[in-house]
């Protein structure tokens, strides 16, 4: 985001006031008070007067007026959006009510602070639909302000600019054209963006009933961003228009209405939380849309989802399996299974320590959910069949409730070594409850295998067991495995066996590794007695040297078999504030509420 400061300042509307509005801190950061001079302002280069769908856009204007300068913070707050999120934006009509809030997945982070001189001017462009939905006519009242690394008081509160815009509702033939001029005018997008929250197309500003003709007859021409325009048409006109376009042709057509649909069905509740088709949707958001489902939608949808199934096309399977997981039959089990054999045959090892070990390859994950939900109205995996369905048998097996039929054992025992590392992964998982005999002894094997999603799996059956037996191998994973999702997992699953020393001793190894020593740090600190925490932690990455010196301080303070039997026992270890620092080295913290650090700096 560009700065920009000049001496003068020319405008349609500039509006300064203060509103009683303190918005909340950042992370943990030096605050300071709201500066004197300090004034904003909306400046609209053309006018403000606008139509339903027109992009609106303005800038905002932050002045010194004072006699000193002063420091303000903007940078930093737009990662994973591409506008600034610190920004804060209230939009009411002349009957007080509001404009929904979009909603999108707040990253934060900070930048240094920027200093304006008297007179000077901070500028930044904003498009009002990043903030907020605007899907009616009326006249408006808007209200924007930012934080810019203040302290707001009763005395000295946030300046608020203020403006108000008129927004009338377009004829059918102005609907239509700005429909056409969109779609003319837009970049193509690759066809994972549809739906995700941070997309740009000027489509998703097209949420009002009267473009949904014109969006529809664009997305039937193959036209599939305007089904961004479509979906956040809150209508049950909306969602029958999306059920005509699953008989489209064009499978990126197809599978947009089919992923849009799928925002609208009932969702399956796991483990108490809906599952969404995206990966961020605000819990108000989506009921808008689930009011718009209609019972009549399900049969098509399902028939879509089995072509998607089909697909060479990964994100095409995974909204075909998400369909079949909130709404499929028994019989949609078919194309489901075709799709994971095709998914299992596509493998490798991943044995290296950047391999991505938190989902399965391809559609994977989507389908192992699709069968999950398909278990819960009544599918049972096959007697025969190939590797999809030992797989499918796998995964039955993991779920307590379900019964075992004969001849488990044997294909549980001739299949736990097999590729590919998906089906051995949910071989861990079907293991009996607690493994004991022969399958304590393949799960010691599994802590060993060269594929780290294997072991990562292995880390976590073996946490849940009981058993002693694996303290032993899960420490030496601490003190020596190279992937940190792996390390994460072992010292996880020596918690669990209540190995609380055991962790820790292999921990301390790890404080001098390049990559893991931050990890080390924050378990060893837990283990010490310390004020609680109120803000998370931060570190610099000390030099080898360093590290190793580390290393050195923490095993000689731990060489107290007291100390040792205190964490062994769970209880926190009694560590004075000079010890903490020596321990830390200073690069090393914990942050406490108000701002304050632990170990404080010395005085």
């Amino acid at each position: 985001m560009k700065t920009i400061r000049s001496k003068t300042l020319r405008s349609t509307v500039i509006v300064v006031a203060g509103f009683g509005l303190a918005l909340a801190a950042l992370g943990a950061r030096e605050m300071r008070p709201v500066p004197d001079g300090a004034q904003v302002a909306l400046v609209f280069a053309s006018g403000t007067s606008f139509l339903l769908g027109d992009v609106i856009e303005f800038t905002f204007i932050l002045s010194n007026a004072g006699p000193r300068s002063l420091e303000f913070e903007t940078g930093g707050d737009y990662r994973g959006t591409g506008f600034p999120t610190r920004y804060r934006f209230t939009v009411i009509d002349e009957n007080r009510r509001a404009l929904p809030k979009e909603t999108w997945m707040e990253m934060g982070g900070l930048a240094g602070p920027s200093k304006l001189e008297p007179g000077e001017v901070h500028r930044q462009l904003l498009r009002l639909q990043n903030y907020v939905r605007v899907d009616r006519p009326g006249v408006f009242s808007v209200q924007v302000a930012h934080d810019f690394g203040w302290t707001a008081t009763q005395d000295r509160p946030l300046p608020v600019a203020r403006a108000t815009i008129a927004i009338s509702i377009p004829t059918a033939e102005q609907a239509a054209e700005r429909v056409r001029l969109v779609a003319a005018s837009q970049e193509p997008i690759e066809e994972n963006q549809l739906g995700a929250y941070w997309h740009k197309t000027d489509f998703r500003y097209l949420s009002h009933p009267v473009f949904l003709s014109a969006l529809e007859r664009q997305a039937g021409l193959g036209e599939a961003r305007a089904l961004e325009g479509v979906q956040r048409i809150q209508t049950t006109n909306a969602t029958w228009a999306l059920i005509r376009l699953l008989s489209s042709e064009n499978p990126v057509v197809l599978h947009g209405a089919a992923l849009f649909l799928g925002q609208r069905m009932p969702p399956r509740i796991v483990g108490g939380y809906p599952r969404r088709p995206f990966g961020y949707v605000a819990e108000e958001a989506a009921a808008a849309y689930t009011n718009q489902w209609l019972p009549e939608a399900a049969e098509p949808l399902r028939i879509a989802a089995s072509r998607l199934l089909r697909s060479t096309n990964t994100n095409h399977a995974r909204t075909g399996a998400f369909i079949i997981e909130s709404i499929g039959r028994p019989e949609d089990a078919v194309p489901v299974l075709e799709a994971l054999r095709k998914t299992l045959e596509q493998w490798s090892l991943r044995e290296k320590p950047e391999d991505n070990i938190l989902n399965a390859p391809g559609a994977g994950d989507a389908l192992v959910a699709a069968l999950a939900g398909l278990r819960e109205r009544g599918y049972r995996a096959p007697r025969n069949g190939g590797i999809e369905v030992i797989m499918a048998q796998f995964l039955e097996w993991a779920d307590p409730t379900m019964p075992r039929g004969d001849g488990w054992e044997q294909t549980l025992e001739a299949f736990f070594t097999q590729n590919p590392p998906m089906l051995r992964e949910a071989a861990v998982r079907a293991l009996p409850k607690p493994p004991a005999g022969k399958w304590e002894k393949l799960l010691l094997e599994a802590l060993d295998d060269r594929d780290r999603g294997v072991i990562r799996e292995a880390c976590r059956a073996a946490g849940a067991s009981e058993s002693a037996i694996f303290i032993v191998p899960l420490a030496n994973i601490v003190r020596t495995e190279r992937h940190v999702w792996v390390v994460r997992e072992a010292s996880q699953a020596l918690t669990k066996l209540g190995a609380h020393w055991a962790a820790t001793d292999a921990w301390i190894e790890r404080v001098a590794d390049e990559e893991l020593w931050h990890d080390s740090m924050a378990f060893l600190v837990e283990k010490l007695e310390h004020p609680k925490p109120g803000g998370g932690t931060s570190g610099n990455r000390p030099s080898r040297e360093e590290r190793v010196a580390l290393r050195q301080k923490w095993q000689r303070f731990f060489s107290d078999k007291e100390r040792q039997e205190l964490v062994q026992s769970g209880r926190p270890v009694p560590v004075t504030e000079d010890e903490a620092r020596d321990l830390l080295g200073g690069a090393f913290r914990i942050w406490l509420e108000g701002d304050k650090t632990w170990p404080p700096e010395k005085r």
